[in-house]
């Protein structure tokens, strides 16, 4: 029995890690930015997120040093963790970007990247709710749909940064800022690929 609790409350505590992530992701392409005093409530939203994601990372590695057994290998739990971990450092970062330089309204890019982001996290969150209940191979289809959104970033970061240099040519000031943007996004966006590799290791190992 108290091998059984400790493998469950590490599942809930990754669970809630996912859980808070999903919720950070809806912030991110749902907060409607009116003004620039919307930016400051929006960056400080994300912070408070990606705070507490390094809260439940801190809660599952004390978890897993006192648990006998765990539910799947320690080391995968816990790369797991910082990996999701990671996707709220750099949603954090966006929102900090787009305090500091100013950015609304968001282009349609910065829009679509946003959604993009909000469906990877709801994949992720549907992944690790599978992998709660041990159904590993059905965990394949989250995977195959965020690798998809990968792929679709992928494209429209170039399109991205050739809309913003044939727009703004003449001010160097705004490609600077925005192209420091969009790399925070598509480095938001790899943070959710490497996650996407950490739960299809964990399937090969158990599935």
């Amino acid at each position: 029995m108290f091998k059984s609790k400790e493998k469950d409350k590490i599942f809930q505590l990754l669970l809630e890690l996912a859980k808070t992530n999903q919720e950070a992701g809806h912030v991110f392409y749902e907060y409607k930015i009116k003004g620039a005093e919307d930016l400051s409530v929006f960056s400080k939203k994300l912070k408070s997120y990606e705070i507490r994601t390094q809260e439940l990372v801190i809660q599952i590695s004390k978890q897993l040093d006192v648990s006998l057994i765990t539910p799947i290998e320690r080391e995968d739990i816990l790369h797991l963790a910082e990996r999701i971990d990671s996707i709220l450092n750099w949603l954090d970062e966006c929102g900090a970007r787009f305090e500091m330089y100013d950015i609304f309204p968001p282009t349609n890019e910065m829009r679509m990247f946003s959604e993009y982001i909000s469906k990877c996290c709801d994949e992720i969150y549907d992944c690790v709710a599978l992998l709660t209940e041990k159904k590993f191979s059905k965990m394949n289809y989250q995977i195959s749909k965020i690798n998809g959104y990968i792929d679709a970033c992928d494209m429209l970061g170039r399109k991205a940064i050739k809309n913003l240099f044939m727009n703004h040519k003449d001010n160097p000031i705004i490609i600077i800022q925005e192209k420091e943007l969009y790399e925070a996004l598509q480095r938001t966006m790899e943070r959710c690929s490497r996650v996407s590799g950490v739960l299809a290791t964990i399937i090969l190992k158990n599935a």
